[in-house]
């Protein structure tokens, strides 16, 4: 296809200060695995996503479930948010028209837009 440009970027905190900006970020299961106390964590990730998708760019992210007042039981898994609070966090990131797809029973699919002039 003509006008594509496919680039894979395996750690978006090694590209913050970059200034390419991309028609959509795709984040599937790795949200659930940042720490909030690490200096880059997921509200960090989202900001820094929110600044490197062009205007009227999508979001897509994907993350296991997670369940009120219980405790996450995976190992590798830092935090596992509610579709409330991932909700709240994108927004909070400045994204716009959020929409969760329940494609598979137990993780959160769903898809955000950074706000801009349609052209």
């Amino acid at each position: 296809m003509r006008n594509i440009d496919f680039k894979v970027r395996d750690r978006i905190e090694r590209h913050v200060g970059d200034a390419t900006p991309f028609d959509a970020v795709v984040s599937i299961e790795t949200i659930e695995h940042l720490d909030p106390e690490s200096g880059f964590g997921p509200l960090d990730f989202l900001r820094e996503a929110y600044r490197l998708i062009s205007a009227n760019g999508l979001l897509i992210i994907s993350t296991p479930e997670g369940k009120e007042g219980v405790a996450v039981n995976n190992p590798w898994h830092m935090t596992e948010f509610t579709k409330d609070q991932l909700t709240k966090m994108v927004k909070d990131a400045g994204f716009t028209d959020v929409k969760f797809d329940g494609w598979m029973p137990g993780f959160l699919s769903m898809t955000a837009r950074r706000p801009g002039v349609v052209i």
